[in-house]
């Protein structure tokens, strides 16, 4: 439907089964950018890996949100991501529409960023070791 634009950059590697889904957007990888297994990038509007940025075994980045206030089908809020330089993210990390990774930044695995991450950072969400009993009867 609609023309999606991809940029990449010298000595980029991709492992297997990657996914890169440009709709409408531009996506950039820079150069030295590493992308591990199974991860998979969702362009509609714009998403920049910055040089030397390595991404972990399914890591999700998403520069959209269905609209739910909408027809959640097709409609979407768009907003730009940005994963800076020498960063690294995780496996399993999310990283959600309008979020910007700093350089030199670490996302630890399996956290979820909708946030702006300043450079030199360490990011990870809270985890607990809290259980909660669900009564089924």
């Amino acid at each position: 439907r609609k023309k999606g634009k991809l940029i990449i950059g010298k000595k980029v590697s991709l492992r297997d089964y990657i996914t890169l889904n440009v709709t409408g957007g531009t996506l950039t990888l820079e150069d030295q950018v590493f992308i591990n297994d199974f991860s998979s990038l969702n362009c509609r509007d714009s998403i920049l890996i910055k040089e030397n940025a390595r991404l972990g075994q399914g890591v999700k980045v998403y520069d959209s949100d269905h609209d739910y206030k909408k027809d959640i089908v097709d409609s979407y809020v768009n907003s730009p991501v940005q994963i800076g330089s020498y960063s690294w993210i995780g496996s399993d990390a999310i990283i959600l529409r309008g979020s910007i990774v700093g350089n030199n930044s670490v996302v630890g695995a399996g956290a979820v960023v909708k946030a702006n991450v300043p450079d030199n950072t360490l990011y990870v969400n809270k985890r607990t070791d809290k259980y909660i009993t669900i009564n089924r009867s």
